[in-house]
């Protein structure tokens, strides 16, 4: 018998390989196990895909892991807490998020006066590169909360747009906003008269006798006439 090795039968091996089961009760008092229910139309496995993907799941496991007040409270409970808020924003109720907002605007002001202290203390002991580091990092936080009082303001007082149809006509002239004017369209677009005209075509002018005028066709069947000198008398 010695060297003789015996073999489990599958029954064994199954009964050790097998893990205890969690009772329901115990699970449901557990604070760290969230509770769900299954739709009758779908799986188990679909169940729990769609509590993973809901947005009100992540938050409260999200403030879990960084809230320090999270020992003894109830994920369970702090998911439908954060679904009844957000059915009563979807509701019209903007109470909570602008208590939010204003909570939030006073702890990166906190958080920018903490940094800002942090850098002048440095700054006192001559370590510049953590002054300017601190500096840094309190402007971010006092940028965060002026957009966050913005964010706010919005908010409280929503702007609305004003759609305006303008059309400017005077004197036969046509503005078209948006487009730049072209300066061949000023060009062509008026008829300047020249104050030089022909003085066949203007009554009473008088005649400038000391600029040389050009050739006219009105008198093209004249002839030529010769000199006269008129110092012969």
């Amino acid at each position: 018998m010695k060297g003789k090795t015996v073999m489990p039968s599958k029954g064994q091996v199954a009964k050790k390989a097998a893990l205890p089961a969690i009772p329901d009760d115990v699970r449901a008092g557990n604070p760290n196990t969230l509770q769900f229910k299954k739709r009758d139309d779908e799986t188990e496995a679909a169940a729990l895909s769609r509590a993973v993907a809901s947005p009100s799941v992540n938050a409260g496991m999200t403030m879990l892991q960084f809230h320090p007040l999270k020992t003894g409270a109830s994920v369970t409970d702090l998911v439908a807490q954060i679904g009844e808020h957000a059915k009563t924003v979807r509701d019209g109720n903007m109470n909570r998020p602008e208590a939010m907002l204003v909570a939030q605007a006073h702890t990166l002001d906190t958080i920018f006066n903490s940094l800002a202290q942090r850098a002048a203390q440095n700054m006192a002991a001559g370590h510049m590169h953590a002054t300017d580091t601190y500096l840094r990092m309190a402007l971010k936080a006092q940028s965060q909360c002026r957009t966050t009082i913005e964010a706010l303001g919005e908010l409280k007082y929503p702007k609305t747009a004003t759609f305006i149809k303008q059309q400017n006509v005077a004197n036969q002239q046509q503005v078209n906003n948006g487009s730049a004017p072209s300066t061949h369209a000023h060009a062509h677009g008026k008829d300047i008269t020249p104050t030089n005209k022909l003085l066949s075509e203007q009554k009473n002018e008088t005649l400038d006798a000391g600029r040389k005028r050009s050739a006219s066709r009105v008198n093209s069947k004249l002839e030529a006439v010769g000199a006269v000198n008129g110092a012969k008398h």
